[in-house]
């Protein structure tokens, strides 16, 4: 072999074991930018479930991790919805039902023909008034022969009610089915279902649901968007500019300005510019109508925080209010309309698949029970 072959021979090899070198580096600096990049992730996953753990303490590293060497800080705004969920977790023990809200008793006539389904606390008012007696655990049968109550709906509606009535009850979710911790829901609002007559909320549990936890929160924020449409729109039809009505008062600015500022010397006096210091000092002094020699003190700063900044907007009309005058007193097909549209609206928006047996859009509205008079007489 002659020299330049031998020459390029040598070449080849340095070019190859040049380009060995490099393609190694180079998968060396991909794996540690890869390592930087899951630890990074890591930490941050490691950061926000500190967040979620403890908002008091120190949510900069989680205590139970080591090696955590950085952290990421979530916004403020992020963070005061973590609290806010956090406290709402710790909440449902004392929100949710303590007992369950269908015994499933059964109440039959004197014949022995099952009438419907009640609560426990109902049966036992039955036969404390000798109007039933006991015949097993869950049933009680009535002394006397009830009366039908007066006809108001049509067959389909009566059928309706006496399905849902007669029918076992489940105490579960009525939107995902999980039986622990459930809570009432009005499928009207309540705020609006309080005002309407006694006949339209008495022996009515048709639009009394239950709910978990975190589907009432669901449901919850879809019945407040639609409230607020509702009483936006009737508010447009008002003679008055709609933000008069709406704010049940307003902030005086001079007031607001006294309480900041009386606040802020309080809590950051020493953090904040001479010249701001001198500015809420000097406002706060007018205010006193304090002379040269008299010293601005903080019982006088105390005081001034505790102003009330708010002034009661005497053209306010709750929400509520205009969608029941909306309604009218003495229109009932106004009412049953705005009451079915509620229920279309749970059902269209959250799909319940475990409703009770019988549960219809198109059942009364309005109870056919009369006075509690005519029931302690044995009608």
């Amino acid at each position: 072999m002659n020299a330049s072959a031998l020459s390029s021979s040598k070449n080849t090899r340095t070019w190859i074991l040049l380009a060995i070198a490099t393609a190694s580096a180079a998968a060396t600096v991909w794996i540690i930018r890869k390592r930087r990049r899951h630890e990074t992730a890591e930490e941050c996953r490691i950061t926000k479930k500190a967040k979620n753990l403890d908002f008091h303490g120190d949510t900069n590293q989680h205590p139970g991790v080591a090696g955590a060497r950085r952290t990421i800080a979530l916004p403020t705004h992020m963070e005061r919805e973590l609290y806010k969920e956090s406290r709402r977790k710790r909440m449902i023990p004392k929100l949710a039902m303590k007992k369950p809200m269908y015994d499933n008793i059964r109440m039959c006539d004197p014949d022995g023909i099952l009438l419907s389904s009640i609560s426990l606390k109902k049966a036992r008012w039955y036969v404390k008034k000798n109007l039933a007696s006991w015949i097993s655990d869950d049933c009680i049968q009535l002394n006397f022969q009830p009366k039908k109550g007066l006809t108001r709906h049509d067959q389909n509606q009566q059928e309706h009610r006496k399905i849902y009535n007669q029918n076992f009850k489940i105490n579960q979710c009525v939107v995902c089915g999980a039986d622990e911790r459930y809570m009432r829901h009005y499928v009207v609002p309540y705020v609006y279902r309080s005002q309407f007559p006694s006949a339209y909320k008495t022996h009515l549990p048709h639009d009394v649901v239950l709910l978990c936890p975190e589907c009432h929160v669901t449901v919850e924020k879809a019945s407040q968007r639609r409230m607020r449409n509702l009483e936006q729109a009737l508010r447009q039809q008002l003679s008055v500019d709609p933000k008069l009505t709406s704010q049940p008062f307003f902030v005086d600015p001079r007031l607001h300005k006294v309480q900041s500022s009386a606040f802020a010397l309080l809590r950051w006096k020493h953090t904040l510019p001479e010249s701001r210091v001198a500015e809420y000092e000097s406002l706060l002094r007018e205010w006193w109508d304090l002379s040269a020699d008299e010293s601005l003190t903080v019982d006088h700063l105390e005081r001034a925080g505790a102003v009330d900044d708010k002034i009661v907007n005497v053209q306010y009309v709750p929400g509520s209010d205009l969608v029941i005058d909306s309604l009218g007193k003495d229109d009932p097909e106004r009412i049953a309309t705005f009451v079915r549209g509620w229920r279309r609206h749970f059902q269209a928006t959250h799909r319940p698949r475990f409703l009770p047996t019988g549960w219809n859009i198109d059942s009364p509205v309005v109870s056919d029970v009369r006075p509690s008079t005519d029931l302690a007489s044995g009608v």
